[in-house]
């Protein structure tokens, strides 16, 4: 084959865009021999599709939708009616096409999705073209601070009688300092418990994802996925209880999934009963806006993701909002507010752009054969942010009680105390020093083994929490202080054996 290589490059390292900006990058040719073309273009498109199916007595019903929104095609080289010889080598064809500014963001879910993809081709008079395919993202950011009511505090309740309400009840009341989140944000829920039965009954936080999807015509079709779950604890019969409960939002696309006519994405926070015996479960549902922009109110407790989550070191930082690089690409597309909201907060940590957690479908469509090229996989990814709150971490156990890191800080700071007399017992030599050594080796191994179950618990539960390299660290830290004590602890009684010995 005459073509070793043919392939889409965009000039943002992620390929992401928001929607107002323009879409740059190259279409690289890598020829063994000289081949005559009779053209290289470039094709940029974006379209909304849904379709599902449903099996009755009747038979399947299958319901379908779409929408383009973006239909944009430049010819790299050639274009005439006669054909161009192109020599061995390596040939690239840079593109520059801006984006409308009312596109709605990507979206990838099993039944339906929003797609941008670049489709460039070699056309050949009288053969086959050549095609390679790659998608993009594209964002239309959701900021917060310009929808109403987000901002206000939130609360919801349920109370269950059981046995046909005749029975004690069952109280359960959540609530929200605000509804607002963005991704790496953490929702803190406080809830107020009383059990008055003689039933357990067993709590659980959730973050839900509801898709909705319509059809031409009548149909209709809702998607519920939980996207993040945390175990809150089992509460024991004549029990009541007062407490919180974290979860961190997830890379997720925005609320709302604004300028798509028949595809809606909505989020509940929820915290279930799960009630022992043959009862009805209790459910506690607050609705919450992901967005793009965090809260105002929320900048101080902000810090960039990827300072937990590092970026590959060749990151461009045309990709961050700030950059200069960025704001004079996208001056001269569109006014700054329209195309990314980002400039308007300059105070705020510029966020990364990471993939969606769930979202990965293959692009590939009845149109392409098996001979386009190009990744048939693509994830979308979104603007996310680290929150300080997520350094404190909450481990619930015993009917709820939460215990939190700062139990490590006290151990940190107890080892550091024990280190220093240590230190001062080797310069001064006095016997005193010898127990606290004695209490500083039993404290570590009781450290060890509480910090080791930890750290085990925060990688099962929250991996990638950015307190585990911490954890890490203080627990090698401290198997080393207790080996070292240990062994010098050996080598002194072998010399005193020794000296005894020798008298």
């Amino acid at each position: 084959m005459s073509v070793a290589h043919f392939g889409i490059c965009f000039d943002n390292l992620h390929a992401t865009y928001f929607a107002g900006q323009h879409v740059t990058g190259k279409v690289v040719i890598e020829l063994l021999k000289e081949k005559k073309i009779r053209a290289v273009d470039l094709k940029l498109c974006g379209e909304a599709k849904v379709k599902w199916s449903e099996s009755t007595s009747d038979g399947t019903t299958y319901y379908r939708n779409n929408d383009v929104y973006l239909k944009n095609s430049v010819t790299l080289e050639g274009g005439t009616s006669s054909n161009i010889s192109l020599p061995p080598g390596t040939h690239s064809y840079p593109f520059r096409l801006i984006l409308p500014l009312d596109l709605p963001s990507s979206f990838e879910s099993k039944h339906g999705h929003v797609r941008y993809t670049a489709m460039a081709a070699i056309r050949r008079s009288g053969r086959f073209d050549h095609h390679c395919k790659s998608a993009f993202t594209v964002i239309c950011p959701l900021d917060l601070n310009n929808e109403p009511g987000v901002q206000e505090p939130v609360q919801n309740k349920e109370e269950k009688r059981l046995f046909f309400g005749l029975g004690s009840p069952i109280r359960l009341e959540v609530s929200l300092p605000f509804s607002g989140y963005v991704p790496g944000q953490k929702c803190e829920a406080d809830f107020e418990f009383e059990n008055r039965t003689t039933n357990n009954v067993s709590l659980t936080a959730y973050i839900v994802q509801m898709i909705q999807l319509k059809a031409k015509g009548y149909g209709k079709k809702i998607e519920r996925n939980t996207i993040c779950i945390k175990p809150i604890g089992e509460f024991s019969s004549q029990n009541s209880m007062k407490s919180c409960v974290g979860l961190q939002i997830p890379v997720v696309p925005n609320s709302y999934l604004r300028n798509c006519k028949f595809i809606d994405i909505s989020y509940m926070f929820e915290i279930k009963g799960r009630v022992s015996g043959m009862h009805r479960n209790m459910c506690v549902s607050i609705p919450i806006v992901i967005g793009s922009i965090p809260l105002r109110t929320q900048f101080n407790h902000l810090i960039q993701w990827k300072q937990y989550h590092p970026l590959p070191k060749n990151e461009k930082l045309g990709e961050l909002p700030h950059s200069e690089e960025y704001q004079a690409e996208t001056s001269s597309t569109a006014t700054s507010s329209s195309s990314n909201p980002f400039f308007n907060y300059p105070e705020m940590p510029p966020p990364s752009y990471e993939e969606c957690i769930e979202g990965t479908n293959n692009i590939r469509n009845e149109e392409d054969n098996e001979y386009v090229r190009g990744a048939t996989t693509f994830t979308p990814r979104y603007p996310a942010t680290c929150c300080f709150v997520t350094v404190i971490f909450f481990l619930n156990i015993k009917n709820g009680t939460v215990v939190e890191d700062f139990v490590i800080g006290g151990f940190a700071l107890a080892f550091t105390i024990l280190a220093f007399a240590q230190i001062i017992g080797h310069l001064e030599g006095s016997p005193i020093f010898r127990s606290l050594e004695t209490i500083y080796c039993i404290v570590g191994c009781l450290a060890m083994l509480v910090v080791g179950v930890l750290i085990l618990m925060i990688w099962l539960k929250e991996k990638g929490a950015p307190l585990f390299p911490a954890f890490l660290a203080a627990f090698c830290s401290s198997v080393i202080f207790v080996l070292d004590t240990i062994f010098r602890f050996k080598r002194e009684d072998e010399m005193i054996e020794t000296s005894e010995q020798q008298k």
